[in-house]
């Protein structure tokens, strides 16, 4: 990786990665500042991340919430809200439950389940709203060992499911059918 400028880096690769885009935009490539992470320590930083976003975390609660609060310097600029709290909802009838009563504003998949979102368009005041997202849902091979390391194997596998029909088999499903075939460094 070479950095170009504050606000830029470049990737040298050694071959092409198709879905680095979606590596970049998981958990695993947050931006935070090393002097924090060496100063503080991992354990530190699970309960009091720092990161580049137009909120900062005010109370982290493991298992119920997490409170964050506008950050006013932010790149972007402020964010529209002055506070969000995520609540940590596992069972999903108790999240269409507390949609319902408007006891919360949102509800992010997965908690509910594709079957309860016609439940959800049929309540009053809760609606469901689709927009792109880079959600991914995907079966991943092991390229690196096994019958799957051969490109061969993993190109008949893919050509042999019929993903459409599966989307189409989901009700309430918005996805996208889009394939890649990984390259053997992407699971490394």
């Amino acid at each position: 990786m070479e950095v170009i400028d504050d606000y830029t880096v470049d990737f040298h690769l050694n071959e092409p990665d198709p879905v680095l885009l979606t590596k970049l935009a998981g958990y695993g490539a947050m931006i935070v500042p090393p002097e924090y992470l060496a100063e503080h320590g991992d354990d530190h930083f699970n309960t009091h991340p720092v990161g580049t976003g137009p909120f900062k975390v005010v109370e982290y609660n493991p298992r119920e919430d997490v409170q964050l609060e506008a950050f006013a310097d932010h790149w972007g600029g402020a964010p529209k809200l002055d506070e969000v709290t995520y609540r940590f909802i596992s069972e999903p009838s108790t999240a269409v439950a507390e949609l319902q009563a408007g006891r919360v504003d949102i509800v992010i998949p997965p908690t509910i389940p594709i079957g309860m979102i016609d439940t959800i368009n049929n309540h009053d005041g809760a609606s469901i709203v689709s927009v792109p997202s880079p959600t991914v849902e995907a079966i991943r091979f092991n390229t690196q060992s096994g019958i799957t390391a051969d490109e061969r194997v993993r190109k008949a596998m893919i050509m042999a499911v019929d993903r459409q029909a599966i989307i189409d088999a989901i009700p309430g499903w918005r996805g996208r059918n889009d394939c890649q075939l990984p390259g053997r460094s992407v699971l490394r």
